[in-house]
């Protein structure tokens, strides 16, 4: 079996985290604009736990690679890659932001290189990342991992994005770099069957609710870790984010060794284009649902809310791999592929 035929479950992890963090914008937007209740938010709210822990657990995996690199390879792939997409789509979102007013627009872009107001953080602080795992390679790992946990326990809270995300979630991607070898050889060679991953999932699924239902979780940055209970809850909710990791690891795993739900590996495949762009389509799709919903007064029926939501998601999630096959294939669209693609000059 060859290494991405051993390692494919990673797409499918990624696939599946994407389309969580695609299903949480949806969420915050749709409720926001249309004041509704859901079901669906006590999913998005439970999926905090492990959602963007996961995805920076497979950010890292291969990050070690990365310091065998040259500087100067290193500088491309890792930070002008990264600060390529950042810049471009911040400037986009900058223009929609600016409704025609050239000072709004600039102030909002300016504002997002020193601090956190946009979806786009998430690459922002991989670069940074990135850098920091560069910058003390030669620092034992286990002093960086304590640090990186005792940040991580502060849940601090700054007054800048980029300093609290960093702060929080920094762990987890040194997780997925450290332990990259003993992950990828134990998820390729595990032998849990798939009724067990199931029921390891259900088993998490159980405890953290009665840990969401009892206030013993930390899901935002709004602790100092100024008591024992803080950090106790810091603790509980740290080992509850490696529980759902594992677990949600060991499923994608299965999935991935029966070939099936295929979307999930195109939109791990994709999961960049899908961070980047899938505001494109949400957007009208909320304004349009928003309006229905204006006139035929259905927004108190709770599982039409739910329906909507999972609607929208999967609209912006395949809207957006389909605009990516657009613009590479098409070639009427092939002039707008650096929205994706990374041009040589950059």
């Amino acid at each position: 079996m060859s290494s991405a035929q051993r390692h494919a479950w990673i797409d499918y992890a990624k696939g599946f985290t994407i389309i969580m963090v695609v299903n949480m914008h949806v969420y915050y937007s749709y409720v926001k604009y249309i004041d509704c209740s859901t079901i669906v938010g006590y999913f998005v709210e439970w999926a905090q736990l492990f959602r963007m822990p996961l995805f920076f657990v497979i950010a890292g995996l291969f990050a070690a690679r990365s310091l065998t690199l040259k500087l100067s390879d290193f500088v491309d792939k890792k930070i002008l890659h990264f600060a390529y997409f950042y810049l471009l789509w911040l400037g986009g979102f900058a223009v929609i932001r600016s409704t025609g007013n050239v000072h709004i627009g600039v102030k909002y872009f300016t504002s997002n290189l020193i601090d956190s107001n946009s979806t786009l953080w998430f690459i922002y602080i991989l670069a940074l990342f990135f850098i920091a795992f560069r910058a003390l390679k030669n620092v034992s790992p286990l002093i960086i991992l304590l640090i990186a946990f005792a940040l991580h326990l502060t849940h601090m809270r700054t007054g800048n994005g980029y300093v609290d995300e960093f702060a929080h979630r920094w762990v987890f991607f040194l997780i997925g770099a450290y332990f990259s070898g003993y992950i990828l050889e134990k998820v390729s060679t595990t032998t849990i069957s798939l009724k067990s991953s199931i029921i390891n999932f259900i088993g998490f699924m159980a405890i953290a609710t009665l840990a969401f239902k009892y206030k013993l979780v930390v899901t935002s940055h709004h602790l100092t870790a100024a008591s024992v209970q803080d950090v106790v809850n810091g603790l509980l909710t740290f080992g509850l984010a490696l529980w759902g990791i594992t677990s949600t690891i060991l499923i994608v795993k299965q999935i991935a060794d029966r070939n099936i739900f295929g979307f999930l590996k195109i939109a791990g495949q994709k999961s960049l284009q899908i961070y980047l762009a899938f505001f494109i389509f949400m957007l009208p799709m909320r304004l349009l649902i928003g309006a229905v919903i204006a006139k035929t007064g259905f927004k108190d029926i709770l599982i039409l809310n739910d329906f909507f939501i999972i609607a929208i998601t999967i609209f912006a999630v395949a809207g957006t791999v389909y605009l990516d096959h657009l613009v590479k294939n098409v070639w009427v669209f092939k002039p707008f592929q650096f929205i994706f693609v990374r041009p040589r000059w950059a």
